[in-house]
């Protein structure tokens, strides 16, 4: 079962914290019943820099959402460069093929599209916010 948490906030943190609160009031009413939960806390750091375009292009396209939405997000990550300065050297343009940008708003919606599978082989209760993780089960 996967679960996503609404909280009405416009603060990432608030809504990590209330994930928090959720798995550690199930754990004390689960252990105070006398009975064990099994806890795996994830924070994929640097999840985010990680991503292939190319795959989460295709994912998105076969998950049914309108092609319109497809494009939108390909222009997103399309001709994205990054540079290195080093003192006042400054290294050539290089292509970024991976990586969302987790700063802007559509850069954690994006990355969940790209984890949105994972939990089809876990048979826990998994919250997740972004790159932050729980997964628990009795």
């Amino acid at each position: 079962m996967i679960g996503y948490t609404r909280v009405n906030t416009d603060s990432g943190r608030d809504i990590r914290a209330k994930i928090k609160q959720s798995w550690f009031a199930r754990t004390l009413r689960t252990l105070g019943n006398g009975h064990r939960i099994d806890t795996s806390v994830i924070d994929f750091s640097k999840a985010f820099d990680l991503v292939p375009h190319d795959r989460l292009l295709i994912k998105i396209a076969i998950s049914g959402v309108d092609s319109r939405v497809v494009a939108w997000v390909w222009k997103f990550l399309l001709g994205r460069t990054q540079t290195v300065k080093v003192g006042r050297q400054l290294s050539e343009k290089v292509r970024v093929t991976s990586s969302v940008l987790k700063r802007r708003v559509l850069g954690p919606l994006v990355f969940l599209c790209y984890v949105n599978d994972s939990w089809r082989n876990i048979e826990s209760i998994i919250r997740l916010f972004a790159d932050d993780w729980v997964i628990y089960k009795n």
